[in-house]
């Protein structure tokens, strides 16, 4: 997985590319968890993102859902059906 972070004053969009297995989604935690402070928008622009997403990462994305929801708002770009449904889970 390569994700590719643009950061615009408050705006972060994040683009994600590959697969999210279970030791990546520890990587993804890592690079996005500990730097949503102070982001009021994030943008998740999937793509390229490989659907075959492990338990851990919808856990990882889960995380950065309720951590927007908390201090600002999340918009969700090229994503496909299947994991269209973990973002609509409240």
């Amino acid at each position: 997985m390569r994700i590719e972070k643009i950061k615009n004053n408050d705006e972060l969009t994040v683009k994600l590319m590959g697969r999210l297995t279970p030791g990546e989604a520890l990587i993804l935690e890592d690079e996005l968890l500990n730097k949503l402070s102070g982001v009021k928008k994030l943008i998740l622009d999937l793509e390229n993102f490989d659907d075959d997403i492990s338990n851990e990462g919808a856990i990882v994305l889960f995380k950065i859902k309720g951590i927007m929801r908390n201090q600002g708002t999340m918009e969700v770009k090229n994503v496909n059906e299947s994991i269209r449904v973990l973002f609509e889970i409240n």
